[in-house]
């Protein structure tokens, strides 16, 4: 499978370099099948070792940086959600072929949800309002506040303005921009989170979730982890769900109003902006991105 450059600074992630590196610092595993994954992520590359494991490579500096916060912090939270997460088996060394940190995962079974399948909606609505909440409750004490790793999630709203109004206005002729503006300007306008930061995961979109036997089960992709404004992981009740699995998903939250609308406008900011930047080299994550545009718009139409 070719190397598909996504942003002006990737480098080339090939099959017989990670090979390479599979055998001289894991030996025990070099004799196993490697297989290119397509995927619809945008930070790193995958490739399936044998039918257990799963290596994950940053495309870039900044995945880099994620990668290593992943791995600093995933341990800290496998084991203690009900969904499955991925378990790390092995970090990689920077060498000179590939200077950068690297990681070697269990492999958990399941489907990426895509958006277009018919799911257990209802049901993974609730699984996943129930992990996002067992996040919350892990301690975040040393946890990394919003900043250039997680591309500021978390932070206040405000933070994505200037990008977020350009994101619109690119949409010009495909979307409502004049409704686009004035939602995003009621969502700036809500409270801003006042407690102390909980962890986020901060990806929550459908490429990051693995249905299992119908509903959600998994949550892979942690690169985007911090510890801040609880709003941004409301990203799924438009990336992922319709009309009434939206509504049972708030149900089974219970969030205030104020963080409803700050998640609201952090939804329009992700689909605006990844649709605008991703339109041509990653067509599947731009229809995400249009497909939730799309339903934050409508939600704001009905109110």
């Amino acid at each position: 499978m070719p190397h598909t450059r996504m942003h002006a600074d990737d480098w080339p992630v090939e099959a017989s370099m990670v090979q390479s590196l599979i055998a001289t610092q894991f030996p025990q595993w070099a004799n196993r099948r490697l297989d290119r994954l397509a995927s619809s992520g945008s930070s790193n590359v995958l490739f399936r070792l044998g039918d257990e494991l799963c290596v994950r490579l940053p495309r870039n500096p900044w995945a880099a940086e994620q990668l290593a916060k992943e791995q600093a912090w995933l341990p800290e939270l496998a084991g203690r959600t009900t969904l499955s997460v991925p378990r790390q088996l092995a970090v990689g060394k920077p060498v000179d072929v590939f200077p950068h940190p690297w990681s070697i995962l269990r492999w958990l079974d399941g489907e990426p949800l895509s958006g277009t399948e018919p799911f257990e909606e209802l049901e993974s609505a609730e699984r996943l309002a129930e992990f996002i909440g067992e996040l919350e409750d892990i301690d975040p004490a040393g946890g990394p506040a919003p900043g250039r790793h997680n591309v500021s999630r978390g932070a206040p709203l405000a933070r994505w303005d200037r990008d977020t109004r350009a994101g619109i206005s690119a949409m010009e002729g495909l979307i409502d921009t004049g409704l686009a503006a004035s939602l995003w300007d009621d969502t700036l306008a809500a409270p801003e989170w006042d407690r102390p930061g909980v962890w986020i995961h901060g990806d929550l979109q459908t490429s990051n979730l693995l249905l299992v036997n119908g509903p959600i089960g998994g949550v892979i992709d942690f690169g985007c982890l911090g510890v801040g404004d609880p709003a941004y992981d409301l990203l799924p009740a438009w990336t992922v769900f319709g009309a009434v699995g939206r509504e049972r998903f708030r149900s089974a939250l219970d969030v205030d109003e104020a963080t409803w609308r700050r998640g609201q406008g952090w939804a329009l900011s992700f689909g605006v902006m990844v649709f605008s930047y991703f339109r041509t080299t990653n067509p599947g994550l731009a229809t995400t991105a249009r497909r939730t545009v799309d339903r934050v718009l409508d939600d704001a139409r009905r109110r």
